[in-house]
């Protein structure tokens, strides 16, 4: 088992600008995904993912800390980093943090989207990454039959 600090390439794949699934269960045990942009801490072993005040994502990580997190990479080179840890709730993120993450996914449309969204109802999660593994795809972006494969 690795953590992500065990994982130099997953740690660069983090760095780039996919989305994370987050998936989470209820205090019934029923559990639910949802998408999120988020930052990687400074440590490389932690994610933060702004999510909303009365989320179902938030009432289920009250009820159980215990997440996985997928993030994948869904064109050739495919890539998938795959994360279990734990979570908690924070503060929303500051006004320079969303801005950092604003630029980091949307470019020099970053501005417009905070200007629209001065104001969210959100708190934070940090999932701090207890267990982490990778799979990594064809590293030719070609489809088998146009690389000549016959299997």
């Amino acid at each position: 088992m690795h953590t992500l600090t065990d994982l130099p390439d997953a740690i660069q794949f983090l760095r780039g600008p996919e989305v994370a699934v987050l998936s989470t269960v209820d205090g019934e045990g029923r559990p639910s995904a949802a998408c999120f942009w988020y930052l990687l801490g400074s440590d490389s072993n932690e994610l933060t993912m702004q999510i909303g005040a009365g989320s179902r994502t938030r009432h289920n990580i009250e009820s159980n800390r215990w997440v996985s997190v997928v993030i994948a990479r869904m064109r050739a080179p495919y890539y998938a980093l795959y994360i279990r840890g734990t979570a908690s709730i924070g503060a929303p993120l500051s006004l320079i943090e969303r801005r950092a993450q604003a630029e980091r996914y949307l470019g020099s449309a970053a501005e417009a989207y905070l200007r629209a969204r001065p104001h969210v109802d959100a708190v934070t999660t940090r999932v701090k990454v207890e267990v982490a593994s990778v799979y990594a795809g064809f590293k030719d972006e070609r489809r088998p039959d146009e690389r000549g494969d016959t299997t």
